[in-house]
């Protein structure tokens, strides 16, 4: 009689990382971004965004890396309002028409709110809200008086790759909020955020 062999492995499943990653420096995110096959070269040309910058965003806590299923992400939470005023019975609503970069790039914006700020580590979304306003609107005296959260729970979308940084995967937490403007912010010819790289129009459009 012959007598079946069972053998049996005693390989395991290599387990996927996955979790938040923490990156201290400049050089470590470099690292980091080569090992997860991100390629960077072209990072600052035309609208995108250069690693120091990234690495900005993830001092102040405006960005975050998690790995997921094997695939880093950054994620990123924002603060997002709808933002409209009444003027002679008109209905106007701001839109953010353009970025206008140094090197000549222009960037068209359609659709989507009509301010939009990255919450920092430690800000509440309100704070973020306020500080958008301030910094892209020039409003610096506005203290948050009518400004109402939409829905308790943030939306959440995903994408592949980002605009402002390709080939990297980005989780998006948005905390939508609404503003009906009292006519003394009001102006008829919209508002400019002036920074050294770009310069964003916002433009009132009739709804």
């Amino acid at each position: 009689m012959v007598w079946g062999i069972h053998v049996t492995s005693n390989k395991r499943k290599k387990k996927v990382p996955s979790g938040p990653c923490k990156v201290k420096s400049l050089k470590s995110l470099r690292a980091l971004l080569k090992r997860h096959g991100v390629n960077y070269a072209d990072w600052g040309m035309g609208y995108t965004k250069t690693p120091q910058e990234l690495m900005k965003e993830v001092r102040l806590g405006e960005s975050l890396f998690l790995i997921k299923r094997g695939t880093l992400r950054r994620q990123a939470r924002h603060s997002q309002a709808a933002i409209t005023c009444m003027v002679d019975g008109v209905l106007y609503e701001l839109v953010e028409d353009r970025q206008v970069f140094a090197n000549g790039t222009v960037r068209r914006r359609e659709g989507g709110r009509s301010v939009s700020e990255k919450i920092q580590s430690g800000e509440s979304p309100k704070a973020a809200m306020i500080r958008g306003i301030h910094e892209e609107l020039g409003l610096v005296d506005y203290t948050g008086v009518g400004l109402e959260r939409e829905i308790r729970r943030p939306r959440r979308r995903s994408n592949d790759s980002a605009e402002s940084y390709p080939g990297l995967a980005v989780d998006h937490i948005e905390f939508q909020f609404s503003w009906a403007m009292p006519l003394e912010y009001f102006c008829a010819d919209g508002y400019v955020e002036v920074k050294r790289r770009k310069s964003t129009y916002f433009v009132w459009k009739v709804v």
